[in-house]
């Protein structure tokens, strides 16, 4: 929290503005910036600032060499009340992000689902013999996936 209490502000990589500085160095993720204040949000904030932080170095060209990970992107992303991923810590943990089926409906979004079983590697490890579930809502047209919702073993994982 900033000097008054209040949550730090940030752009769309987390970066916060500071008075008199050209330069991002100062970054919010988690509680601080408070714009959910839950363990999963705070790990999705970290990689968006991290790729702000390694873009802003790739781009300034600073002695400092970068491997971006396989995989990797160095975009960023734009924080949205759609993005917030929740968890509910049942047995099994059902965990979503995005919009669900109803939501997406709700929005005007022409959507379709994907149902398929689903589990954790070494679920079985826990004693579960059965299969969660998954369900992918994509957008008619664009092919975008958006939402997604687990119900399984450490679905809170994903």
């Amino acid at each position: 929290m900033a000097g008054d209490g209040l949550p730090l502000k940030t752009d769309a990589g987390f970066a916060v503005p500071v008075p008199q500085s050209t330069e991002p160095w100062l970054y919010a993720v988690g509680d601080v910036n408070g714009l959910a204040p839950t363990t999963h949000m705070g790990v999705y904030q970290a990689r968006i600032a991290s790729n702000a932080i390694l873009s802003f170095i790739k781009g300034n060209r600073l002695p400092v060499k970068i491997n971006i990970p396989i995989g990797g992107s160095m975009a960023k992303s734009k924080p949205s009340e759609r993005t917030f991923p929740q968890v509910i810590f049942t047995e099994p943990n059902i965990a979503t992000v995005g919009h669900t089926l109803m939501s997406a409906k709700a929005t005007g979004l022409k959507v379709r689902t994907v149902d398929s079983e689903f589990s954790i590697p070494g679920a079985w490890l826990y004693g579960d013999g059965q299969p969660g579930w998954a369900r992918w809502v994509i957008e008619e047209g664009t092919e975008k996936l958006v939402g997604a919702t687990f119900c399984c073993v450490e679905g809170s994982e994903f």
